[in-house]
């Protein structure tokens, strides 16, 4: 239809004057060439579409919504042009412990009441195992504690984030009446007054993340 030209042109008259019209040739398809006995498969395309798996190296400290692209692993071109390229989105998995925070790691550690008055030396988990953490006489609910180089790494880059510890003080329920005694023999001995008010956990973490006030 187009002798390979691969468009069409017709002529028409307008209050103008002639008007030529140019379109894609309907035989084949704009590519100036058609296949006599094209291919049962793929109809002449050249392509297939086919599922292919691909194994893929994600960086460490890679965050959510970062992608990679993975060059001509896409969509064959037609006619055995070149193909395109995958976009790799990272989607983070909600961990049964562990929130992140930029390469920072948050991580709550409840304790019980005498560990928060006379202290403690207690493992807790960190991205490459388990630590010992003490925990000093006077421990307030809300204290936040950083271990450095814990966290996870900077993405591409040099350097790790931190791991940050807060401490929630556990409140005992279900107590035996001899417990019940004890407390309140600690109550006479403070005389039930509540401690004048500290700082929250957000003041805290905002002091351990360098943010001034």
């Amino acid at each position: 239809t187009c002798r390979g030209a691969g468009e069409v042109r017709q002529m028409s008259q307008s209050f103008f004057g002639s008007v030529t019209n140019v379109s894609a040739c309907p035989t084949c398809r704009g590519e100036g060439k058609t296949i006599d006995k094209p291919c049962h498969a793929c109809r002449g395309e050249g392509r297939q579409e086919v599922t292919v798996t691909v194994k893929v190296d994600i960086p460490a400290g890679a965050a959510d919504g970062n992608y990679m692209t993975l060059q001509d692993q896409g969509h064959a071109g037609p006619r055995g042009g070149p193909a395109g390229d995958v976009l790799v989105i990272i989607q983070e998995e909600e961990h049964p412990y562990f929130d992140r925070q930029d390469d920072d790691v948050l991580y709550e550690l409840p304790i019980s009441f005498s560990q928060a008055v006379l202290g403690d030396r207690t493992e807790i988990p960190t991205l490459t195992g388990k630590v010992r953490l003490t925990i000093p006489e006077g421990t307030q609910s809300g204290k936040v504690f950083r271990l450095r180089g814990k966290g996870l790494p900077h993405l591409n880059g040099y350097g790790q984030g931190d791991q940050l510890v807060k401490i929630t003080v556990w409140t005992p329920i279900n107590l035996s009446d001899k417990e019940k005694n004890l407390y309140r023999e600690l109550a006479q001995l403070d005389g039930g007054k509540a401690p004048k008010h500290d700082k929250g956990f957000f003041d805290r973490l905002k002091e351990e993340l360098g943010f001034g006030e």
